[in-house]
């Protein structure tokens, strides 16, 4: 009784966090917050990773699928007769709140050009959201939790995880440190190989699809970018090429997990009837 009262207190948490994070976002870009836009300051700080504008409308699909889970943990999308888990909100609450609290503070510290504690922002983010992701792996227990609750979370640590290492090659070009005596092409195409590793890992780890799709979404926005740039043709080729390396194996990737979905369980069901049969 106890644990169902505190979990209530955790889900009202939650939606006051969520409601102040997207609230937050919508105030900064509308009045601009420093009469600067957020995609403005993102042309201030450019870098070979940074994806075209159109890109970003993920974050509509995010703040969606974050919607749906706030929703969901309040008990909106229950069936008739189906029990709350109260294992989910407390496992994590905490990682959510805080990651809320980090995305109202980074988009402030963005609008006011402190680079540096964007990074650290960001990188609490990440590190939040990648605590909640691993928690849900043991909490998650059927396919509307997984639907409501994992696949936001996956979107959500996808994103913030592109988002992240360009946030790190533009603190480290506005910083006094410079580039550490490495190229930016070497930078962008070292953080791209480790991110389609980092992917690679999450897909067949978790085999986590939506993970996968919005890490796909980022490399083809930053290949869309390059497709159009005629003017550095031996950067463009570069690029070019090392991305479409990456999607490649990503969608042969995703084909084998996806196979391995379909037909793996009914594989096993298979032969555990065959084994009763003996």
């Amino acid at each position: 009784m106890f644990r169902k009262r505190e979990a209530l207190g955790l889900r009202i948490l939650n939606t006051i966090f969520f409601v102040l994070m997207v609230a937050v976002n919508i105030i900064a870009e509308w009045l601009p917050l420093n009469n600067i836009t957020t995609a403005q300051v993102s042309a201030n700080h450019d870098t070979l990773m940074t994806p075209p504008g159109f890109t970003f409308i993920i974050w509509i699909v995010i703040y969606f699928s974050l919607l749906l889970f706030v929703l969901y943990q309040n008990g909106v999308f229950l069936k008739k007769g189906e029990g709350e888990n109260p294992d989910i909100v407390h496992a994590i609450s905490a990682f959510f709140i805080i990651s809320s609290t980090a995305n109202i503070a980074w988009i402030i510290a963005w609008h006011y050009d402190y680079i540096a504690l964007c990074f650290i922002l960001i990188f609490a983010m990440w590190g939040t959201l990648l605590f909640a992701y691993t928690r849900l792996q043991r909490e998650v227990s059927n396919k509307r939790e997984r639907f409501f609750v994992q696949v936001p979370f996956s979107i959500y640590l996808a994103w913030i995880s592109v988002a992240m290492t360009i946030n790190l090659i533009a603190m480290l070009k506005h910083s006094s440190m410079g580039l550490l005596g490495i190229t930016e092409l070497n930078w962008t195409i070292s953080i791209i190989i480790c991110l389609a590793l980092f992917t690679e890992y999450i897909l067949f780890s978790f085999r986590d699809i939506a993970f996968a799709l919005t890490a796909a979404w980022a490399f083809g926005g930053i290949f869309y970018r390059y497709a159009l740039d005629i003017g550095t043709p031996n950067l463009q080729t570069d690029m070019m090429l090392l991305l479409s390396i990456v999607m490649c194996v990503l969608f042969m990737s995703l084909l084998i997990v996806a196979w391995m979905q379909h037909y793996k369980p009914k594989m096993t069901q298979g032969s555990r009837h065959r084994n009763f049969n003996h």
